[in-house]
């Protein structure tokens, strides 16, 4: 997971810092992390805080300049890096049951979750959770749900076999893609809408499963796919 920290002036991009921190973190008997600081001399990976717990493995980060956001897989929980202090804190949130294939993004000021929600192996629905309350006391609050024909472009009719599918977001759009059948849908949390997208064309079926990304075009700032 990487985290960059550029220092900017909102009066102008010419005017944006190239200084960064990167924040590398990894998985297994413990969560251990490392920061990078390119305004340091001679920029190395230095250690920061550990976390005592077990977890199978990472998915994505979200966050700001005070707190980074790592979803944590097996179990579900939501990890809390300070980036001041380097400590780790586990979010006290009871994650949604059946959740599968996840993906955390920052709206607003706001932290969302949207994932998959399986039963008996199978993804039935796709949902979007908002987290309400304050960090002591915080639950997950669904605010949204893929109408059943933008599901069924994403799953591509497997509903029967359909499990997994890949997500990438900037500035409150997050876009869903099954690597597997190429199709692609967009959901836009300022105004909880869904929007099935043309197929991603130019790719065969061996590169669409290990591809997807996003494309940002300066000063524009339009999620492409």
């Amino acid at each position: 997971v990487v985290l960059p920290t550029p220092a900017c002036s909102s009066s102008s991009s010419s005017s944006c810092s190239r200084e960064f921190t990167l924040v590398a973190v990894t998985a297994g008997a413990r969560v251990r992390s490392y920061t990078l600081d390119s305004a340091a001399p001679s920029p190395r990976w230095d250690p920061r805080g550990d976390l005592p717990l077990p977890f199978a493995l990472l998915g994505n980060a979200a966050g700001d300049r005070r707190q980074l956001f790592v979803l944590g897989r097996g179990p579900d929980a939501i990890l809390v890096f300070d980036l001041a202090t380097g400590q780790w804190t586990v979010l006290p949130a009871a994650m949604p049951l059946g959740l599968t294939t996840a993906h955390l993004f920052v709206f607003g000021g706001r932290l969302f979750l949207v994932g998959g929600v399986e039963r008996f192996g199978v993804v039935e629905r796709v949902l979007v959770w908002r987290l309400e309350g304050s960090e002591a006391a915080a639950e997950w609050t669904e605010v949204g749900a893929m109408p059943e024909e933008v599901f069924d472009e994403l799953v591509a009719g497997r509903h029967g076999s359909f499990w997994h599918f890949q997500a990438a977001d900037r500035m409150g759009i997050v876009c869903l893609y099954n690597a597997v059948d190429g199709r692609l849908v967009m959901f836009d949390a300022a105004d909880g809408g869904w929007t099935r997208l043309s197929r991603v064309s130019g790719l065969d079926v061996e590169e669409s499963r290990r591809w997807f990304g996003h494309v940002v075009e300066p000063r524009v700032e339009l999620l492409l796919g």
